[in-house]
């Protein structure tokens, strides 16, 4: 399956304030869905608000995150990040949009400001909410055994293709090398901890 749809797609037939009626979380970015021939399809935005738009790159995070997946082999819904036109609140507009949900991570506050990219500290244990252990990323770390092997995959320095390739141009090319910069070296420091090779 394609994960990077550059041809533009007509989907201002979604109707994006369904998402109060989410049965998980509804999270704080639009939602929408639709079925076709007896599937259900999910669409995601990146942040909106009515003066700027869709703005931000979270979406690019999510198509990120889902080629590390399954890199790493953990099972996951597969992702594509679609260009398409969209409609919301009477007003057309037309962004990257990934299908469904995955993670607000990458230096997703830096909103491509390259001074906060810059400045970003890549291994910083930030507050996490997963309700396993601590708030800490790395301290939950530590509650794996050592030399288990989590994942069936193995994160090499030559992913970096991989994770980034369709996206030059899509975001600066420093924010793709911090990106990676981010992966590698929290994989280094999560091997380190868990004892994996």
């Amino acid at each position: 399956m394609e994960d990077f749809i550059w041809e533009i797609q007509d989907f201002r037939h979604l109707n994006w304030s369904d998402t109060k009626l989410s049965p998980g979380t509804p999270g704080c970015f639009l939602k929408a869905y639709e079925e076709q021939n007896g599937q259900r399809y999910y669409y995601k935005l990146s942040n909106y608000d009515s003066y700027r738009g869709v703005f931000g790159h979270e979406c690019i995070n999510e198509l990120i995150v889902s080629r590390l997946l399954e890199i790493l082999q953990i099972p996951h819904l597969h992702y594509q990040l679609l260009h398409a036109l969209i409609c919301i609140d009477g007003k057309d507009q037309a962004r990257p949009a990934p299908l469904f949900d995955q993670g607000i991570s990458l230096l997703f506050s830096c909103y491509g400001n390259i001074e906060s990219i810059r400045k970003y500290d890549i291994l910083e244990d930030k507050a996490v909410n997963n309700f396993i252990g601590s708030k800490s990323s790395e301290y939950n770390l530590r509650f794996i055994p050592k030399g288990l092997h989590w994942f069936d995959g193995r994160l090499r320095e030559h992913d970096r293709e991989k994770l980034l390739s369709g996206l030059d141009g899509v975001l600066h090319a420093e924010h793709l090398e911090k990106i990676w910069n981010m992966l590698w070296k929290r994989w280094e420091r999560y091997v380190q901890i868990c004892g994996e090779e």
